[in-house]
């Protein structure tokens, strides 16, 4: 359950409940058999990098031309746009490809505010049922995409984000 509800005394908390008992029933009864998992991903930056540039004929030349003093001076910030952009769009795509593939296995998600370095952050609500398949694809999904990505699964967990 979630915290930080006050209530005047034992007769407001008892009101509370029975003014939205079915709601609190139907909750739980999709809530049951059911486990939370947490998964936070994130790439090596400096691979990322060495990616775009390989990939990337405009951001290599660029990069070329700083290095060799052929740029102007708005050559950097123009290159850290590009390459900014382009990391943004890549790590958006790899996101949308990690939970389309965990979703077949979930009953809800929740994509969750991003911190630090990670291009993922999102809860997975999982039966029973499917907890096995859940996990099994993620971590094929960590070994396919290799190790220049971190994968940082949490779980099983009380369902908190879905309550």
């Amino acid at each position: 359950m979630r915290f930080g509800l006050t209530a005047e005394d034992d007769e407001a908390v008892r009101a509370a409940l029975e003014a939205h008992a079915t709601e609190y029933v139907d909750k739980l009864q999709a809530l049951e058999g059911c486990a939370e998992y947490h998964l936070k991903a994130s790439e090596d930056e400096e691979a990322l990098l060495r990616q775009i540039l390989e990939d990337s004929s405009e951001a290599r030349e660029l990069n070329d031309d700083i290095r060799n003093g052929a740029a102007g001076p708005d050559a950097p910030l123009v290159l850290g746009e590009l390459v900014a952009k382009e990391a943004q769009a890549r790590q958006n795509a790899l996101a949308t490809g990690v939970v389309e593939a965990l979703s077949a296995f979930a009953r809800e998600q929740e994509i969750s505010q991003l911190t630090g370095g990670d291009f993922l952050s999102a809860s997975f609500l999982v039966s029973e049922d499917q907890d096995e398949l859940f996990l099994t694809t993620e971590l094929s999904l960590a070994n396919q995409m290799g190790d220049e990505f971190q994968f940082r699964l949490h779980g099983p967990l009380p369902p908190y984000s879905f309550v």
